[in-house]
């Protein structure tokens, strides 16, 4: 949940937020993302978590860590 709300509040400009919901395409995703400069995977799941897109749309431009311990 804090994860949620601090990229809600810090990695997308406030100033660009309007524009998300414009965006439904994966190049219109990948281009604000450069335009913004944060990786398309945050975008990709900052539109997930405000449902402006499906849990399954986008997935492919999300970074994925595997961690051992």
């Amino acid at each position: 949940m804090q994860a949620d709300t601090f990229a809600c509040n810090q990695l997308i400009p406030e100033r660009s937020k309007p524009e998300l919901p414009a965006l439904r395409k994966l190049d219109a995703i990948s281009a604000f993302a450069a335009r913004v400069g944060v990786s398309p995977g945050i975008v990709v799941g900052r539109l997930q978590h405000d449902r402006l897109i499906g849990f399954t749309v986008g997935n492919g431009l999300k970074v994925g860590y595997t961690f051992n311990l």
